[in-house]
């Protein structure tokens, strides 16, 4: 029985996690904000900001679309190895490299996203490692 839940909490991070990138990446905010605490923490190479009314703002200045290689994941907590491109408000690609999300995934909702530049970084704070990838 314990085994089912474990892996039931898996499955439920990890679909949390890729509907969040795609509403993202299709800058569908009512659709993020759906799956995102109130009170998200979220922390990138800018800076941190707390709460979801930010999200809009950090979305559109990013201006970022991912898309995920490989994810690793244990209970509530997923990294994912994701090729990134950024682009300016014209729509021009200025930008692309290799990044990691950590997602912390509560209830359905992400309530802390982290974006580093280095899987080390992603794994030291999410306590995930090469071991918990899925395949």
């Amino acid at each position: 029985m314990h085994h089912n839940s474990n892996k039931s909490l898996l499955l439920s991070t990890i679909k949390t996690a890729e509907d969040w990138v795609e509403n993202s990446n299709n800058k569908d905010i009512p659709g993020l904000l759906n799956l995102t605490h109130s009170d998200i923490e979220i922390i990138g190479p800018k800076g941190s900001i707390s709460g979801s009314h930010h999200l809009t703002d950090w979305i559109e200045r990013a201006n970022l679309h991912l898309h995920t290689l490989r994810r690793f994941a244990k209970g509530h907590n997923i990294v994912l190895e994701q090729q990134g491109t950024w682009y300016d408000e014209k729509g021009q690609q200025k930008g692309h490299n290799i990044v990691f999300t950590y997602m912390r995934v509560i209830e359905g909702k992400v309530a802390f996203l982290g974006r580093y530049d280095n899987k080390v970084e992603a794994f030291q704070v999410s306590e995930l490692n090469k071991g918990n990838l899925i395949e």
